[in-house]
């Protein structure tokens, strides 16, 4: 028997504290066969990647009350399927949404729409690239085709670069100066990028002083400027010790991974095979794996032949070091000289076994 979806019209009374004493009303058109007893309100945390649950209402004909006290990016949750990302700014603000499975139109937030207009690009742009390249890895993966895994692979790592590059023009060249650029932080690469989203968060921090969410994007920032091409490298602190001396070798490659990580676990036997090559003239491997479990890490340097050391603190991307080295995503790299300088990112292996070659033949 076919169901056909019931259809729930629910009105938000958003009431956002005593900081921007504004009333926010949401329409939300809702195409399902559940019918909403509770709706949750999530304040997102973008760069930290955490969601903190601000409260919780049950619904009674259709409306419901919700306060907060800080403007944001927040998530509401009626049924499990059905969630709306809004982005609360100033005061007086009224805001009308109309949310189903065929549309979605916002009037008084342009940039709750220029969120929406952001992740719809990414979402294309990723299954355009990455998707696309990861379904017929698997295909050749299951075919025992190793190589076609291995071009297939190297055409990934690239396709992602392009990634990140055009979500980046698409943040500078289509987003206004709002809140909304907050959610674009995440996936900010640095270098040339820099300057315009400096001036872009500037704009912010005079129309927004003090808020937190434009102190961590100018954290970003900083933190991006500190990490560029030919910049100092950052210490490598495990628990409080730096456990990586970058004058003790030619050149020392810091490399971000982790255990659940197809694209990494595809590199290793290149990197292992580029190391033991390379080692004896000055080149050095530190890794860092983003894991919840120290053991996950250890059978994989087990299973893939690791002979360099590796470390975790288990914080996943909660890791301060992720933090300190604006890692938004794995696998990814530094090569760093014995003067501790930045001379190259996100090498994959064909490109640092070529590299290597240049710098380091005798």
């Amino acid at each position: 028997m076919n169901y056909q979806p019931l259809v729930f019209s629910l009105i938000f009374y958003f009431m956002v504290g005593t900081l921007l004493g504004a009333e926010i009303k949401l329409n939300w058109l809702l195409e399902t066969n559940e019918s909403p007893q509770e709706v949750e309100l999530v304040y997102w945390n973008v760069l930290n990647r955490t969601e903190k649950v601000i409260s919780k209402k049950g619904v009674e004909q259709g409306r419901f009350t919700f306060q907060a006290d800080l403007p944001g990016i927040y998530k509401l949750s009626a049924t499990r399927n059905h969630e709306i990302w809004v982005v609360i700014e100033n005061v007086d603000q009224q805001i009308s949404i109309h949310k189903s499975s065929s549309e979605f139109n916002v009037h008084g937030s342009p940039a709750t729409l220029e969120l929406s207009d952001y992740e719809n690009f990414r979402k294309a742009s990723f299954n355009r690239l990455i998707k696309v390249v990861r379904e017929v890895i698997a295909v050749a993966s299951k075919a025992n085709q190793p190589s076609e895994v291995e071009q297939l692979s190297l055409l990934e790592h690239d396709h992602y670069q392009i990634h990140l590059n055009e979500l980046m023009n698409y943040t500078l060249n289509e987003m206004d100066t709002s809140l909304a650029l907050y959610y674009t932080a995440l996936r900010w690469i640095g270098d040339q990028y820099l300057p315009q989203l400096q001036q872009m968060i500037s704009t912010l921090n005079r129309e927004y002083p003090g808020l937190l969410i434009v102190e961590q994007m100018a954290a970003k920032a900083e933190r991006l400027e500190k990490t560029a091409l030919h910049s100092t490298a950052p210490e490598l602190l495990i628990e409080g010790e730096s456990v990586v001396d970058y004058t003790a070798n030619q050149l020392t490659l810091i490399e971000f991974w982790g255990s659940w990580c197809g694209p990494c676990r595809r590199s290793n036997p290149h990197l292992v095979s580029i190391y033991n090559q390379f080692h004896p003239n000055g080149f050095e491997v530190v890794g860092f794996a983003i894991e919840r479990k120290k053991d996950r890490m250890l059978k994989a340097i087990e299973t893939d032949g690791l002979n360099w050391k590796n470390y975790t603190d288990e914080k996943m991307y909660q890791s301060p070091i992720i933090d300190q080295f604006n890692v938004s995503s794995v696998p990814t790299n530094f090569l760093i000289n014995n003067k501790g300088e930045i001379i190259a990112k996100n090498l994959h292996w064909k490109a640092l076994n070529k590299t290597l070659a240049e710098l380091l033949s005798h």
